[in-house]
């Protein structure tokens, strides 16, 4: 009966870090979520920044349109140009941070759901084991309940006269 028991609060806690894996594989979903979220927010920047960059590159040189430029103005053209290009760079090093973050929490994930996997396999092996602990045990108890009651039976007709009446 004591061995039944340990199995049973052994059992308890495996479903307690059974629940506790998927509490973590849970949040590395919604790390996961996020971090795909903040990869979006980034690349969507990126392009825009991009899009903006490529308009007011063209508007700059369509200003120029046929005329003479002063140098300072091809110089104010080419540090807006640099200017551009490092807001470029700038976001698309977010992008990338952004990837990174969400290749570290896809493999967390991964680990979280491997983890969980094995979990439920102790588990479920446990609980077969207590299962058929359980079933034999209540065998053995059913055995000794029908030995007693046979025990019984043969001591009660040993106490009785032939003729049937008691003695």
């Amino acid at each position: 009966m004591k061995a039944h028991a340990v199995l049973a609060r052994l059992l308890e806690l495996r479903r307690r870090g059974e629940q506790r894996a998927l509490e973590a594989l849970i949040a590395r979903e919604g790390d996961c979520r996020r971090a795909r979220q903040k990869l979006e927010t980034a690349a969507n920047a990126a392009l825009r920044q991009m899009a903006q960059a490529r308009a007011q590159e063209r508007k700059e040189i369509e200003s120029f349109g046929g005329e003479a430029v002063s140098q300072s103005a091809i110089l104010r053209f080419y540090a807006k140009l640099d200017a551009m290009m490092e807001e470029q760079e700038r976001l698309r090093s977010i992008e990338e941070t952004a990837r990174t973050d969400l290749q570290g929490c896809t493999s967390a994930r991964a680990d979280a759901q491997m983890q969980l996997r094995t979990r439920q396999r102790a588990t479920a092996k446990l609980d077969e084991v207590v299962r058929r602990q359980t079933i034999s045990l209540t065998l053995h108890q059913t055995a000794l309940g029908e030995a007693a009651a046979e025990e019984h039976v043969a001591r009660a007709p040993a106490s009785r006269n032939p003729d049937g009446h008691g003695a």
